[in-house]
This record gives C-alpha cells, structure tokens and sequence, in this order.
C-alpha cells in the first residue's frame, strides 16, 4: 500500500499529537501511527540530561567559589604581619583587601578562559563524530560553533565570580586580623 512518512517540525509532544489527530480525521488516511513513546522517552532523557548538566554546573561554581575564597585566605595569612603593620598606620579595611580582590578577578578569569579554551577543544573533538552520527540518521542537523560571545560570557563570569568569593573571603579575613 502507498504510504506517507511525515517528518513533523514541531515544538513538543502534544503538537505531534495534534497533528496525528487532525491527519487521522482526513478521509483519504487509513492509519496514522506516531512513536510517541520513543519520543517520550528522548524528551526524558534529553530533561535527565539537562537537569545533570544544572547540577554539575552549580558544583562547579561552589567549588569555584570556595579555591579561590582558600586562595585569598592563604594569601592573607602569608601577609598577616604586613596586614597588621598597615592597620597600625591607618590602612582602612578596603586599603588592605584590593590586592587580594584583584587576586580573585585574575584567577576568575584566568578560570574563565581556561573553561573555553576546553570547551572550544570539546566542541571540536566532538564535531565530526556527532556530524557522522546525524548523517547515519540522514539529519541535516549540523553542530553548531560556538558563539564567540558565549565564549567571553563564560571568561567573564569566572572574572565575576572570583571577585564575589576574593570579596567575602579577603573583607571576612582582613577583619579578623586584630590590631
């Protein structure tokens, strides 16, 4: 029998549903079938899959965020004399704490860009093969590159995050310093 093979360019699972319900109420068509549970199980993994990336993803700023507030503080303690040497002479608070401020936002950024520098070398060993991959499948689907904009996004926002965890740790720090 003649048959049709509909590759539908929808959003979700219920506008596929939608489609095989209006395509099955045309007299001319006998039988729609849909692999909606193939597609209910790629929708789950492909949620599990996002929700383990969100988790990594906040692990990894933690932890970020607690090397680089370590750092600061045993950059602290290493000038803990110089500290007290400067509060005796009137150094305020915020005096003490810029170098290690400034400590913080390289070693964020140097973080940053390390983090796409090794994103872009994933993305690259990863191209051809998953291109081969979609082209068993005969999907035109092509990875794209990355946008260089995302790629200074990430380098920023380590520069970000190491000054926020230089902040906390060198004001918390300098502060118990006593006099």
């Amino acid at each position: 029998p003649a048959s049709i093979v509909i590759t539908p360019n929808l959003a979700g699972l219920a506008g596929l549903d939608q489609l095989a319900a209006s395509l099955d109420q045309m007299p001319e068509v006998e039988l729609v079938q849909v692999d909606s549970l193939w597609l209910r199980r790629l929708a789950a993994i492909s949620e599990l899959i996002v929700l383990a990336a969100q988790v990594l993803g906040l692990i990894v700023l933690l932890s970020l965020c607690f090397i680089i507030g370590n750092t600061v503080r045993s950059h602290i303690e290493n000038r803990r004399d110089e500290i007290k040497i400067i509060k005796l002479f009137g150094g305020t608070h915020s005096y003490i704490a810029r170098p290690f401020l400034y400590t913080g936002l390289f070693y964020g950024l140097l973080g940053g860009l390390l983090a796409s520098l090794l994103q872009a070398l994933i993305f690259l060993s990863f191209r051809d093969p998953l291109n081969e991959i979609f082209s068993l499948y005969d999907s035109s689907f092509t990875l794209p590159l990355l946008a260089p904009a995302m790629l200074i996004t990430l380098a920023f926002s380590g520069a970000s995050i190491g000054w926020l965890a230089a902040i906390i740790s060198a004001y918390r720090y300098v502060n118990a310093i006593i006099t």
